[in-house]
């Protein structure tokens, strides 16, 4: 189960950023997951992946299509991330994910541009 205060029952910290819970275009996400692939480093797409919710054959077909390249793999994670929730997916969420995986230096990139 995906979204703040689902992964484990916390809620979200009040202290959360006006505006990160503001659905947003393709346009403002992809400027934010170009900016976030780049500091994802290899040993870290399939924990990145699974924390995202991406299934096995997911990762998998993500890897294949671009083996050499971790910073497209996290961006394809973040893409298929956010094909799967849709327009409801927010900035909260994201950050609630990756904070929730460890990847606190990725959640602290996560503010609109």
């Amino acid at each position: 189960i995906r979204g703040p205060g689902r992964l484990d029952g916390r809620t979200q910290p009040s202290q959360s950023p006006v505006g990160l819970n503001t659905q947003l275009s393709d346009r403002q996400l992809t400027r934010i997951f170009n900016r976030l692939s780049l500091k994802v480093k290899d040993r870290e797409v399939k924990k990145l992946s699974r924390g995202l919710g991406l299934t096995e054959d997911e990762i998998r077909s993500i890897q294949e299509e671009c083996p050499d390249d971790p910073s497209e793999q996290a961006y394809q994670a973040f893409l298929k991330w956010r094909e799967t929730e849709g327009d409801v997916a927010t900035l909260e969420d994201l950050r609630y994910l990756l904070e929730a995986i460890g990847m606190d230096h990725l959640a602290k990139g996560v503010q609109f541009d």
